[in-house]
């Protein structure tokens, strides 16, 4: 007996070592599985098929580089505290100054970007805000009121240079301008004419009077509006032209700059140089304007050349534009002007760069005392 309880007990001790359990175990193994299911773990996010170069929020990848969450390569994502910014290497750090890179508006002197829209700080593309003296702010540029200094047409109601020659805006020389047909009447000339005249009249039309033998009091051509010629300039073929031997002083107003990167987080310094050259007398005249500073819209409304001749004004005059920097000069656009006889009227001519029509150059030429 005591030999088969032998034999029993070294079955057991085998079916031990096999493994073998019995149904108690096995339910205590399954309940405590139970208690770690998904509910009682911490979730790992699997990265074995998508690895996370930014960070982890809520077992989601992140790109990193939000101010709310903020890390790199896999880390957990932290929120940057107030002042601070994450960076491109999700990193929370003090953000950079105001520049171009970063700002849209114009930048402060202490680093602030703003909008760029606000008369007192206007500018666009992260440089320096400028303060518009007298003027609007119109699409992050300083925007002088029209008027004689900046339009040869008409300004009208908006405060807007138009070119003048339509009805219902008529004008020359920055006036308002007028609606001709309220008068019945069409805009010839930037004046208004009656109708009538206007298709009639080989001469020019003052008003509703037809001038058949135009002169200097009453100049003009084909019913458009007569002019008075000024000092220095005669009636030919109802065209006020300068005559010989003539003398005309030149104004330079106003210039537009385009937003070019012309000074590192700051504006254009610009000004204006002025050549001309009388080869039958052999003089010439060589001028340069101050420099407006911190501007891309400057105003000189000067004189800068006086006396130039007819015959150094049909030979044609240089007007160049520069950016005065702590090194030298640099060349912003030039204009090669042979004036025709409407830039002998007094009124104001708008010469347009070549290679870029947003840089604009104004100025008039008057008659020189005698």
């Amino acid at each position: 007996m005591s030999k088969f309880v032998s034999i029993i007990s070294l079955l057991a001790l085998l079916l031990g070592a096999f493994g073998c359990s019995d149904d108690t175990a096995t339910a205590e193994n399954s309940n405590n599985a139970n208690n770690r299911g998904p509910n009682n773990v911490r979730m790992v996010p699997d990265m074995s098929t998508q690895p996370c170069g930014g960070c982890f929020l809520d077992g989601e990848c992140q790109s990193g580089q939000d101010d709310e969450a903020c890390g790199a390569q896999g880390s957990q994502c932290t929120s940057c505290a107030t002042g601070l910014a994450c960076n491109d290497d999700g990193e929370c750090v003090e953000p950079p100054a105001c520049n171009p890179d970063n700002c849209d508006g114009c930048c402060t002197t202490d680093g602030q970007c703003l909008g760029g829209a606000d008369a007192n700080a206007c500018g666009t593309g992260g440089n320096l805000c400028t303060m518009c003296a007298g003027s609007a702010c119109i699409d992050g540029r300083c925007v002088a009121g029209c008027g004689p200094d900046n339009c040869a047409g008409c300004c009208n109601t908006n405060g807007e240079c138009v070119m003048g020659d339509a009805d219902e805006a008529c004008g020359t020389a920055g006036s308002a301008c007028l609606n001709c047909g309220i008068q019945g009447s069409v805009c010839g000339g930037g004046a208004c004419i009656a109708q009538g005249c206007s298709q009639s009249c080989a001469g020019c039309c003052n008003g509703n009077t037809c001038v058949e033998m135009p002169d200097e009091t009453a100049c003009g051509s084909g019913g458009g509006a007569c002019v008075a010629c000024v000092q220095g300039q005669s009636c030919m073929n109802g065209v006020c032209e300068a005559v010989t031997g003539s003398a005309w002083d030149l104004y330079v107003l106003s210039a537009d700059i385009s937003f070019w990167d012309w000074d590192v987080f700051s504006n254009p310094d610009p000004l204006v140089y002025v050549y001309a050259e009388d080869t039958t007398l052999g003089v010439y005249w060589e001028y340069i304007t101050p420099t407006r500073s911190e501007t891309f819209s400057p105003v000189w409304d000067m004189l800068l050349a006086p006396g130039l001749t007819n015959e150094a004004l049909a030979a044609g005059m240089i007007l160049e534009l520069y950016d005065e920097d702590f090194t030298g000069y640099e060349f912003i656009c030039g204009f090669e002007i042979i004036p025709d006889a409407a830039a002998f009227s007094g009124n104001v001519v708008e010469s347009v760069c070549g290679f870029d029509p947003v840089i604009k150059l104004r100025w008039r030429l008057e008659p020189s005392a005698p």
